[in-house]
């Protein structure tokens, strides 16, 4: 059984961001979509270094995802949208132009059905981590699963951090899944909020200190 991570996504109130950072999570993350009532043109600089930062982008011109790299030093680039592996290698070398060499790519897939699993693969060896979410209304934060049992067909080198839909009381189902080895992460978000964008840090915490 592996440690699992923690990313909280969608955190949209400075203040907010910071409660959220006191927790006992790996990554925060900000929703740069302007169409997602998550979206933010904030990020505190008062997170701890030991909570990396996760911008999130739904298929936005390079000029505007290297913006905010640098604007709030984001340390992962998670790519929400239709973005192909030829986005993906041109997003790379216009970082690597910029002296930057740090900062992680990952890659949301939606998903449906078994037939969805494979599209990993066009992705596995261009990423840093995979995030499944289930398919939706909106490229993400639509509060859905997808039938977690298509976690046991995948066949992937890459990390896997689960997302959609994911509530207080599946910690007993995550449990297991963690126990099997099927997911690397877990990714918080509306299952988490007073309102869209404002999370519940005493329910993430309750949520963290049950899962093992």
């Amino acid at each position: 059984m592996s440690q699992i991570k923690f990313k909280v996504c969608g955190l949209k109130y400075p203040k907010n961001q910071e409660l959220v950072g006191q927790l006992p999570i790996d990554y925060a993350g900000f929703i740069f979509y302007k169409n997602s009532t998550r979206y933010t043109k904030q990020v505190s600089d008062k997170l701890p270094e030991s909570v990396k930062k996760v911008g999130v982008f739904v298929d936005e011109k390079l000029d505007f995802v290297l913006q905010k790299v640098k604007e709030f030093s984001l340390d992962v680039i998670q790519l929400h949208g239709n973005e192909d592996p030829n986005y993906i290698e041109i997003l790379k070398n216009a970082l690597h132009e910029k002296n930057i060499f740090f900062v992680q790519i990952w890659k949301a897939i939606p998903i449906k059905n078994a037939s969805d699993i494979k599209k990993i693969e066009l992705y596995n060896k261009d990423i840093d981590v995979i995030l499944l979410d289930a398919k939706g209304k909106h490229p993400g934060g639509n509060g859905v699963k997808f039938d977690w049992d298509l976690l046991q067909s995948i066949n992937s080198t890459t990390p896997v951090m689960l997302s959609g839909g994911i509530k207080v009381d599946d910690v007993e189902t995550l449990n297991e899944i963690n126990r099997k080895n099927l997911i690397w992460g877990i990714d918080l978000n509306s299952g988490f909020e007073i309102n869209p964008g404002l999370k519940d840090p005493g329910k993430i915490k309750h949520f963290i200190n049950r899962l093992n």
